[in-house]
């Protein structure tokens, strides 16, 4: 269930990812055992900005959960040049100091 939570996100299937999240086995902030990406990151990384939203209203999302390369679901948006995931990242995220972005 963990790798249909992380596929759906990447793929946009928003309807999936709520039936997905419904249920108490999934965990929102599993990681790939390739590249430890979350659902949340590679939702972000794609430009799936509903599929964000959606995760960010859950409770026990993780939204700085790091990569393999020390990279966070922020930047990645940042790179593929996703600016609006990145403002709201940075206006939920009020706990992080994010001036060079």
């Amino acid at each position: 269930m963990q790798i249909q939570l992380w596929n759906d996100c990447k793929d946009g299937n928003i309807e999936e990812v709520r039936k997905l999240l419904q249920n108490e086995q999934v965990s929102i902030n599993w990681q790939h055992y390739n590249d430890s990406t979350t659902p949340f990151y590679i939702a972000c990384k794609n430009g799936h900005i509903d599929i964000v939203k959606l995760l960010l209203n859950d409770k026990h999302i993780s939204i700085r959960k790091e990569d393999k390369d020390g990279k966070t679901a922020i930047d990645i948006a940042k790179k593929e040049n996703h600016s609006n995931i990145v403002e709201l990242i940075k206006e939920l995220d009020t706990g992080m100091d994010y001036k060079t972005f």
